[in-house]
């Protein structure tokens, strides 16, 4: 999928409390936007908060995604997750803003890979991201986070939990993280 619209393009889903049991999935899927989305993530998924505490049939599965831009262009977030239970991202690949010169350029301080909010149980392995602020975004009550065999090359942060992350459980293993500030 080709993007040639500021802030209109990548996948959305929006599930109500109503809707718990849908579990949605990306599979095979390579989205390129040759402009930038400055304020759109490339998958992103939202859960009512109402559906949150409810007894989890809810999940999202993302399996060899690849989101880009041309080199100047990027997206705001490779994934974007607010409110998801059990979610499994195994092959994504995320190549944000390029190198401007022999430093590394970001787009924003906004630019994230994976962005966790208020999400719990998370699998993320061989995923690839490069040239973004922060490859993997923890924010608020998240936990559960399981990174594996996957790489962060030419990042500002490897792993950045907010000042109002307090959940549980984070997991790193057999990864690769080339940061310019603390990995994680």
């Amino acid at each position: 999928l080709t993007s040639a619209s500021a802030n209109a393009a990548g996948i959305r889903y929006s599930i109500s409390a109503s809707y718990v049991s849908i579990n949605p999935s990306i599979s095979g899927l390579s989205l390129y936007t040759n402009v930038a989305q400055s304020s759109n993530a490339c998958v992103s998924a939202t859960y009512n908060s109402a559906a949150y505490s409810l007894p989890a049939q809810q999940g999202i599965n993302i399996r060899d995604v690849a989101c880009f831009g041309n080199g100047t262009t990027y997206w705001a977030d490779g994934i974007k997750c607010v409110y998801c239970l059990f979610g499994h991202v195994d092959h994504f690949t995320l190549n944000g803003a390029a190198n401007t010169g022999s430093t590394v350029g970001y787009p924003s301080i906004t630019n994230r890979g994976i962005s966790l909010d208020n999400s719990t149980d998370w699998d993320i392995t061989n995923s690839h991201m490069y040239y973004v602020h922060k490859a993997i975004s923890v924010d608020n009550s998240s936990e559960g986070a399981k990174v594996d065999t996957s790489s962060f090359v030419d990042v500002d942060y490897g792993v950045y939990g907010a000042a109002t992350w307090r959940g549980p459980h984070f997991t790193l293993s057999n990864a690769h993280i080339n940061a310019t500030t603390p990995g994680v």
